[in-house]
């Protein structure tokens, strides 16, 4: 621990100087958030907070077509499953071709929305029986 107690005093400043930079643009931000047409959709979605529910509107657009059902976003954002399957082999994977903004943006909030609201958490108990992982429910 004391090895990396000169490179936590070097570094400390220049981390406290990019978050005081980041302070007005995350402002600027979110106050084009709250203006935007949708705003009231996406600060409702249980968990989003502050940060996720413009991503997510970022993520999603304005185009009310783009995805024709919930399974099309879930295939963009790699959070259904992919069966391969050959001869007698079957098996389930983690899909790697999807949109890993998207992704990044979904779990959290999926975690978010479990302590956020009775349906995810409902879903989530009934999905964790069956899987490996947190994660994976």
């Amino acid at each position: 621990m004391v090895a990396y107690q000169e490179e936590a005093l070097f570094l400390a400043p220049h981390v406290l100087a990019a978050i005081d930079q980041k302070k007005p643009e995350i402002a600027r931000l979110l106050a084009l958030f709250e203006h935007h047409g949708d705003h009231e959709l996406f600060a409702s979605l249980p968990g989003t907070g502050d940060f996720l529910a413009p991503a997510l509107l970022a993520k999603f657009g304005d185009d009310r077509e783009r995805f024709a059902s919930a399974a099309s976003l879930q295939s963009l954002a790699g959070s259904c499953a992919l069966t391969e399957q050959s001869g007698k082999g079957r098996r389930v994977v983690f899909r790697q071709a999807c949109d890993h903004e998207l992704r990044q943006i979904a779990q959290p909030w999926a975690k978010a929305s479990v302590s956020q609201s009775s349906w995810a958490n409902t879903d989530w108990h009934s999905l964790r029986e069956h899987s490996r992982s947190s994660s994976h429910a």
